[in-house]
């Protein structure tokens, strides 16, 4: 028992209430964001808004071609501000570089591409969403580089700024101009949370500090590191986007499109443990990473939490489902309520085992075992859901989900056993 309480007073101490009130609010503000944006919008408009933001996530992957988490590695690693800000200076200048032409193609593609009939809007909308990307890759790098500063107070204060920001501007912008204001707005969004974030970094945190030159050969650490853990962290955050890319593919309905997002606001909820969790302790396995019995004792204390606290929490939820899916989103989103309980099991098996080993592993330097085991995750879920979306609609996506997340939380598992236990 004192062990316990000894080990919750030294979380206090290093900020993680910080951290973990930063990922709640943060989840909050977005969750009660999307509820007022389905009441302002109609059930067409959220649909086809839903189907542009989840091909701006595809295109988003791509950001900088993955550069932004090696700040969160790297800086860690570095030991004076010259030398930090030196990762940070590369990162923003040669991340922009690389995103104009992501979003010129990404412009091309968005005009280009015969959208069906139900989402002709698309065409002229998306390369409007796009001009976002390089404002949200910087503002991305700020956020993960004051996590790896150890401003864990600051950085729960601009997680929570910029949601809130974005989803009002979204709300504001459809009621001022329906679906346009709100693609408007997040491009203004971002684009403000960029600037501010600039200013803070250089008044506040590097005042007068002039960073060290970047060598060849940490530009190829940080661009090499940055790749593979984008095709990594690209592997798992497409599984979501499959999911609705190929139900408004295959079923060519918005409605089902939206169904199935908003049965999946509360189950993505669950993510705000364990992502608070593998952010606050990243840092910490970073600096540890070549004690491999820390690590290990380590780990197995993060899991059991994670896993004691989502599993009541997802019953929970389960059980009071249909209530607040009538009260938050309408009764004409009811028919989504057995659709949520599938995903909730679904959620529990991705955050509770899976996300926090995979972020772990990715954290420490051991990317590539990550990769393996997504494009695996990845051909399995298409493979399944092309089998069962035309039969069962969005419910053979929930079905494919727990199927595949099962498979690779063992993975995931096996491998991190394998490298660390002694």
């Amino acid at each position: 028992m004192k062990s316990v309480v000894g080990s919750l007073s030294r979380l206090k101490d290093r900020g993680a209430p910080a951290v973990l009130a930063g990922s709640v609010l943060t989840k909050a503000a977005a969750f009660l964001g999307s509820i007022v944006l389905v009441r302002v919008m109609s059930k067409y408009e959220y649909g086809v808004l839903s189907y542009m933001e989840n091909v701006y996530t595809y295109v988003y992957l791509l950001a900088g071609l993955g550069l932004n988490n090696a700040v969160f590695r790297y800086v860690v690693l570095k030991e004076g501000p010259s030398e930090k800000l030196s990762v940070i200076r590369f990162v923003l200048a040669r991340g922009a570089a690389i995103n104009i032409a992501i979003v010129l193609v990404g412009i091309a593609f968005a005009i280009l591409f015969p959208h069906a009939p139900e989402f002709s809007r698309a065409a002229s909308l998306l390369p409007v969403m796009l001009l976002a990307l390089p404002f949200q890759f910087s503002y991305d790098t700020f956020s993960y580089s004051l996590r790896a500063l150890f401003r864990n107070g600051t950085y729960a204060i601009v997680a929570v700024e910029a949601i809130a920001l974005v989803w009002t501007g979204k709300v504001v912008g459809t009621v001022a101009a329906g679906l346009d204001g709100a693609v408007w707005a997040g491009v203004a969004a971002y684009t403000a949370m960029a600037a501010g974030c600039l200013v803070y970094f250089r008044t506040v945190l590097f005042p007068g500090v002039e960073p060290s030159p970047t060598s060849r050969g940490e530009a190829k650490s940080y661009l090499a590191y940055g790749a593979q853990f984008m095709v990594t962290n690209g592997m798992w955050a497409m599984f979501l986007q499959n999911d609705l890319l190929l139900i408004g593919m295959l079923t060519g309905d918005p409605s089902s499109v939206a169904d199935y997002r908003v049965a999946y606001a509360v189950p993505s909820m669950m993510a705000i443990l364990s992502s608070s969790i593998g952010t606050f302790v990243a840092p910490y396995f970073i600096r540890h990473e070549g004690d491999r019995r820390w690590v290990w004792s380590n780990y197995k204390k993060v899991i059991v939490v994670t896993s004691l606290v989502l599993g009541p929490l997802c019953l929970g939820i389960a059980l009071f489902s249909k209530p607040f899916v009538g009260f938050f989103y309408g009764v004409e989103y009811l028919n989504a309520v057995p659709l949520m309980s599938l995903l909730l099991v679904s959620s529990f098996i991705t955050n509770g085992i899976r996300y926090t080993t995979a972020n772990l592993l990715s954290a420490t330097g051991k990317v590539k075992a990550n990769m393996v085991i997504a494009v695996c995750g990845i051909a399995a879920q298409l493979a399944l859901n092309l089998l069962l979306i035309p039969q069962f609609g969005e419910y053979g996506a929930a079905a494919t989900s727990i199927v595949v997340y099962s498979g690779m939380a063992i993975a995931v598992v096996v491998v991190f056993k394998k490298i660390y236990q002694r």
